[in-house]
């Protein structure tokens, strides 16, 4: 009988009971592996304890690995690379900002996320294999790494976000059900999700539909989103 693989998570981003929705899809994603029958650990670093905890962390995460003996550590988040000493095959995903750099909102990405760039094609190099979840995202990887790169897109469960009725989910969460909803679901404070354009869009829609509104979800408990999204037209 085949063993079942270990695998060991190293994050920076996981549901606390203060942040119950940060890295909510990572906290999934290791849900969704045991349903398949492997057996998943998370170590998080960072978040609360801030940037130094990525080189601070270095000894648990050491620690972890010894202890648990995993097939595979998978990496969230490329920076999270810095906590991981390389005494287990390592995969990292990359999400976003830590390839492309996160936007200043003047059509160039900040200097802290240069640095940040760079330690994720570091890792890119000293890892087995890697995961962007956007083709886009491969143009930054290091051309030596491409050929070990899967694009993984993020995904969604069906038996939450379904279909359902528009609306019971209006009325689950307050809204009118003569309103015309446009739903932006992105942070505010990422210039790249372009909440101007949306906002001119549905000022520019308000002259034909005067009961359209943009509706700003971020922070929302995960649960409710699926309602979110039936909501909206």
């Amino acid at each position: 009988m085949t063993a079942l693989p270990r695998v060991l998570f190293v994050t920076n981003m996981y549901p606390t009971a203060a942040q119950p929705a940060a890295g909510v899809f990572v906290h999934r994603q290791a849900a969704a592996l045991r349903e398949l029958g492997a057996s998943v650990d998370v170590e998080v670093v960072s978040m609360d304890r801030g940037a130094r905890d990525y080189l601070l962390a270095r000894p648990r995460i050491g620690r972890a690995i010894r202890s648990l003996q995993p097939d595979v550590v998978h990496i969230h988040f490329g920076y999270t690379f810095l906590a991981v000493p390389a005494i287990a095959p390592r995969v990292i995903t990359y999400y976003g900002d830590d390839l492309n750099g996160a936007s200043t909102g003047r059509g160039g990405i900040s200097l802290k996320s240069r640095v940040g760039r760079e330690v994720s094609r570091l890792a890119a190099r000293r890892s087995e294999a890697t995961i962007v979840v956007s083709e886009p995202m491969l143009r930054w990887l290091p051309p030596s790494t491409r050929s070990r790169a899967e694009v993984v897109r993020d995904s969604i469960d069906p038996r939450e976000f379904r279909p359902g009725d528009r609306r019971l989910a209006r009325q689950r969460l307050g809204i009118a059900a003569d309103e015309v909803v446009v739903l932006f679901p992105h942070s505010l404070a990422q210039p790249t999700k372009r909440i101007d354009l949306a906002r001119a869009a549905v000022d520019g829609f308000t002259t034909t539909q005067p009961r359209a509104r943009l509706l700003v979800v971020n922070g929302a408990p995960p649960q409710a989103m699926p309602d979110y999204y039936r909501a909206a037209d």
